[in-house]
C-alpha cells in the first residue's frame, strides 16, 4: 500500500467515524429537547458548558445551569454574595460588638445560572440576623457582581428583573 492509498483510507475511516458521533450525539439532544428532560453533568465537565455535577435544564432559549453544591461556580456566586450581607449583619451588631464580625453562613434555596446572569436566593444566620436574600448576579471579566439585592420582606417579581436585566427568565424561580 501507498503513503497515499494509506492517508485516503485513514481519512475515510476517521470521516466516518466522526459522522458516526455526531450523529448519536444529535438524536440524544434531540430527543432531550423533545422530551424537555434535565441532564446531569458528568466528571468530564457536564456537557454544553455545565460544571461538572450541576444541573443543565434543556429548554428553549439561553441554558440554565444550577451548580452543585460544592462546585467553584456556587462557592464564588455565595463568596460575591457574602460581602453585602455581612457589612449589612455588622451593621446590626453595631449595639452588640461581641457579635461584629460574625461570619454569614448561607442556606442556599435557588441557585441558577444562564450566560453572565445568575439568580441566588438564600437563608442566612447568624444567630442575631436570620434572614433570606436574594440577588441578580453579573459575570463580569472580574468575576460576579451583584446587580440587585433583595431583603425578605421585599420580593422580587421576577419577570421585571429577567426584563430589566435582559436574563434569561429560567434562572428565577417559578411564579411571582
Amino acid at each position: 500500500m501507498s503513503l497515499n492509498e494509506y492517508r485516503t483510507m485513514k481519512s475515510s475511516i476517521i470521516s466516518r467515524d466522526l459522522s458516526a458521533v455526531f450523529s448519536v450525539i444529535m438524536t440524544a439532544f434531540i430527543a432531550a429537547s423533545a422530551a424537555g428532560a434535565a441532564t446531569v453533568g458528568t466528571a468530564g465537565g457536564g456537557g454544553a458548558g455545565a460544571p461538572a455535577g450541576s444541573v443543565r435544564n434543556v429548554e428553549k432559549g439561553p441554558a440554565v445551569i444550577k451548580p452543585a453544591a460544592g462546585s467553584a461556580e456556587r462557592k464564588a456566586l455565595l463568596e460575591v454574595l457574602r460581602v453585602p450581607v455581612q457589612k449589612s449583619c455588622d451593621e446590626t451588631a453595631a449595639e452588640a460588638p461581641e457579635l461584629k464580625g460574625e461570619k454569614v453562613v448561607f442556606t442556599p434555596e435557588w441557585i441558577a445560572v444562564s450566560g453572565d446572569w445568575a439568580y441566588v436566593s438564600t437563608s442566612f444566620t447568624p444567630d442575631f440576623a436570620e434572614g433570606v436574600v436574594s440577588a441578580v448576579m453579573q459575570r463580569t471579566k472580574a468575576g460576579w457582581v451583584v446587580k440587585d439585592l433583595s431583603w425578605a420582606d421585599d420580593l422580587p417579581n421576577y419577570d421585571a428583573l429577567a426584563k430589566k436585566f435582559g436574563a434569561a427568565r429560567g434562572i428565577f424561580p417559578k411564579g411571582v
